[in-house]
């Protein structure tokens, strides 16, 4: 005030005035607003600056700082708080508010869900990013609790109630543990690198994980990391029977920019990202295959492809982050954000395993007959050309439709590993195609399950429990 009187005293009294209306409007906003004694849990640390004037002491933020990824214990810790009544109102962010619709944040269905599970009441806070005044903003949240039936004083709740057990998180790592020696035991003694016995320790691995992870966390994370471990154990086979493995490596990239640009897309034309990120994931990986079709050589054409995918991806992340208010969803497409799925994407997710698999099964045999001998296949009369498509298209399902769930950086790592494995420890393509989708499918959900445990990102837990049977693998291989 002082400065701005200073730097143009002829506008004095217009300060002064407007100074004074603002302070009548933040008397009557306070003297409107009902004294809370209330426990919250918020979505972001700008939740708790926007509800604490009303009494509302948020206990618990979902979103730490921006750009921290959710974890496992997050959302459980938020489920026991719940669950045990510490808990009064949640506290989401809107990052648009329209006549028609709101457009929350990233990660507040995750709170509307749990407000919805134990009957809790719901604050929208308006972004700062939202182009209307504080003031407004202030007033926009008094509304809402004045017109909302949320109690002033939180009273005396329940006895807390325990989730997932002490016991039950040891169990589950020792039967990691277990897993793991009965593998090197088996490889060590009887010379095969994966026989039945394996398989179906891993399957009964995964089983369990499953088990554990429904009835303590969420069902839905569960179907999930399946539709991603089945459709990346499927597809890595094909990927290994093909020999396409820099292409698959390179598929991400065009997952990314698809991805990225169904933001902008989204946001302009509307529709949906699914329908925006395939359609634009599929055509790129269809340049790539056409010139692979047309006689350029793969590695060539890969090459080509990775080079404007990069710096075009480069591009539409800047013009995203600068122009639109979604940089939560540029970050959860490279780290992934398999535990903010919703019954929508779990659906779409097990549809879209289906169309992946179903015809990379169909025509398996055909497209290992490719990946053997070309140039055979080519004058046998083979419909090339087909088989071409089913895999360029099956690579574009899986990156684009699943690059949410495991992020781009761990693509790589799903797409390239299981089927590696499976060409190093199996004896025919059949062998070859069930190991791949047991080890993919064991894997992640095992992964799922110890990332519950450690409180780590599940994709890169699951990678790192990949990366470490290929390194078996090649060990075990050598002697």
């Amino acid at each position: 005030m002082k400065m701005l009187v200073k730097l143009r005293p002829e506008c004095k009294h217009i300060y002064i005035t407007n100074m004074e209306k603002v302070i009548n409007e933040i008397r009557n906003v306070m003297s409107q607003a009902p004294r809370l004694n209330l426990r919250g849990i918020g979505l972001s640390p700008l939740t708790q600056y926007a509800v604490s004037w009303l009494g509302i002491n948020v206990t618990y933020l979902l979103i730490k700082e921006h750009g921290v990824p959710i974890l496992p214990q997050d959302l459980k810790v938020i489920e026991e708080l719940a669950k045990r009544g510490d808990v009064d109102v949640v506290i989401v962010v809107a990052s648009s508010i329209t006549k028609n619709s709101t457009r929350l944040a990233y990660g507040s269905d995750v709170l509307l869900e749990l407000a919805r599970k134990y009957s809790l009441s719901v604050i929208y806070v308006p972004s700062p990013l939202i182009p209307n005044s504080t003031m407004s903003k202030l007033i926009f949240i008094l509304d809402q609790v004045r017109s909302t039936a949320i109690n002033v004083s939180r009273g005396v709740r329940g006895i807390n109630r325990v989730g997932i057990s002490e016991i039950t998180k040891v169990t589950t790592f020792l039967l990691v543990l277990m897993i793991f020696g009965v593998l090197a035991y088996i490889f060590k003694m009887h010379g095969k690198l994966l026989n039945r016995v394996t398989l179906a320790l891993l399957v009964g691995g995964a089983l369990y994980s499953s088990i554990v992870i429904s009835m303590s966390y969420d069902v839905k994370w569960v179907l999930v990391f399946a539709c991603a471990g089945i459709s990346y154990g499927v597809l890595s086979s094909l990927v290994a029977a093909r020999r396409l493995y820099f292409l698959a490596g390179a598929s991400p990239h065009a997952a990314l920019l698809a991805a990225v640009l169904s933001i902008a897309l989204t946001s302009i034309i509307g529709i949906n990202t699914y329908f925006w990120a395939l359609l634009l994931g599929i055509a790129l990986l269809y340049i790539a295959g056409f010139m692979i079709y047309r006689g350029l050589d793969a590695d060539i054409a890969t090459s080509v492809f990775v080079s404007l995918t990069s710096a075009l991806s480069v591009i539409a992340i800047y013009f995203i982050l600068t122009n639109f208010r979604y940089s939560a969803d540029v970050l959860s497409i490279i780290v992934g954000n398999p535990l903010l799925i919703s019954w929508f994407d779990v659906l779409f997710l097990i549809a879209l395993t289906l169309a992946i698999i179903l015809p990379i099964l169909l025509t398996y045999y055909e497209n290992v007959y490719i990946g053997i001998d070309r140039e055979d296949a080519i004058t046998s009369g083979s419909r090339l050309w087909l088989y071409d498509l089913i895999t360029f298209t099956a690579l574009a399902l899986a990156t684009v439709g699943i690059i949410k769930v495991v992020g781009f950086v761990l693509e790589h790592v799903l797409i390239l590993l299981p089927g590696s494995i499976a060409i190093a420890s199996s004896r025919n393509s059949k062998e070859a195609l069930l190991t791949s989708l047991i080890i993919s499918l064991s894997m992640a959900l095992l992964g799922l399950n110890m990332a519950s445990i450690f409180n780590i990102a599940p994709s890169g837990m699951i990678g790192l429990l990949l990366f470490a049977i290929y390194v078996m693998t090649l060990i075990l291989k050598s002697k």
